[in-house]
């Protein structure tokens, strides 16, 4: 057969088309070679046979491995090419044939889509190479559009926060809370912007209380869900971590933070008071004390080259959690708390 297509081949008298069809069987041929290649790579890192979906997961090792040709593509091309196209249709195509595969009661299909299409739509990270061409918010114009993309990303951390799925392999594991980290990113990014998009009175969107009830639920299914991914050690310990369990306490910190801090701020906007005896006061203090701990060590110079921007960010920048600590001196059952935390932002 190969034989017969190549004889006809040479038939062809014009020779422009003939070096033509010859070159893009060649590019075609190295093509499919490398994604099979790839693609075997891919299932030695994951190995599929671990996942209590087997049969899911290949589908979306497949994926996986039209998303590297996809990335090797983008240092020529931006996502929205016509190159693009088809390799973004076969990749979206076996992501969707592995989640059609999975239990109902299994969120491992949130855990694919964050790591094949996060740096396309820039969901919680930087887009690739700053490539916005199919960013998710490029063609956005109304509030409409945000609130439907906001309960995407919603859907999204309530699955993997109360179903999760078993996958008992390293690369996997190592990965679970970087990706809940991703989708909180995005949460905040849009709570933020429905709550400066009131404070500029173009909107009341964030006085519903659904947004309220949205975010309390968000904090909830953080903590347990980090509670159960992050290596929790004693704060006193932190020396004897290692650089990357280093990073993760810090963001893990940093996110529950911002989290009560938004949080707070939508409820005094919804009810015109603070609620002094909420547990989730204490749990701040906790997690500010953490960070200044984390802050004060000056031996781990990686550490602070790293993640410094975010204990910065906290202690210097958060105009949000400045506020909401000053408030929070009128609570008469917080003060001893209040006065030992408010140091830490005025040195």
């Amino acid at each position: 057969m190969v034989k017969q297509l190549v004889r006809k081949i040479f038939q062809i008298k014009n020779l422009k088309l003939r070096i033509f069809i010859l070159v893009t069987l060649v590019l075609g041929s190295l093509a499919i070679f490398q994604y099979e290649i790839q693609t075997k790579i891919i299932k030695e890192m994951f190995q599929p046979q671990l996942s209590s979906n087997p049969e899911a997961t290949e589908h979306f090792m497949d994926a996986m491995g039209v998303a590297s040709y996809i990335e090797r593509l983008h240092n020529f091309v931006n996502y929205d090419s016509f190159l693009m196209k088809p390799l973004l249709y076969k990749m979206n195509k076996d992501y969707e044939k592995g989640k059609s595969l999975l239990p109902e009661n299994s969120a491992e299909d949130v855990f694919w889509y964050m790591l094949l299409y996060r740096k396309i739509y820039g969901i919680g990270a930087m887009t690739s190479n700053n490539d916005n061409s199919l960013r998710y918010d490029k063609d956005f114009k109304t509030e409409e559009d945000y609130t439907k993309y906001y309960e995407d990303i919603l859907n999204k951390i309530t699955r993997l926060g109360t179903l999760d799925f078993k996958y008992d392999t390293q690369i996997v594991t190592d990965n679970k809370l970087q990706i809940m980290n991703n989708l909180l990113e995005e949460y905040l990014n849009l709570a933020y912007k429905f709550m400066y998009n009131y404070f500029e009175k173009k909107s009341n969107l964030i006085l519903e209380k659904k947004y309220l009830e949205d975010i309390n639920n968000v904090y909830s299914y953080y903590k347990q869900y980090s509670k159960k991914h992050l290596i929790l050690s004693d704060i006193k310990q932190l020396k004897d971590l290692s650089s990357s369990e280093f990073k993760d306490i810090i963001l893990d910190k940093y996110i529950k933070i911002l989290i009560v801090t938004f949080f707070s701020h939508i409820e005094i906007n919804q009810t015109l008071k603070v609620n002094c005896q909420d547990q989730k006061y204490q749990e701040l203090f906790k997690d500010i004390k953490d960070i200044k701990d984390i802050k004060d060590i000056k031996d781990i110079k990686d550490i602070e080259v790293k993640d410094n921007s975010k204990v910065e960010y906290i202690f210097k920048k958060s105009l949000w959690l400045n506020n909401l600590l000053e408030t929070l001196t009128n609570c008469s059952n917080l003060k001893e708390e209040i006065s030992e935390i408010l140091p830490y932002f005025r040195s």
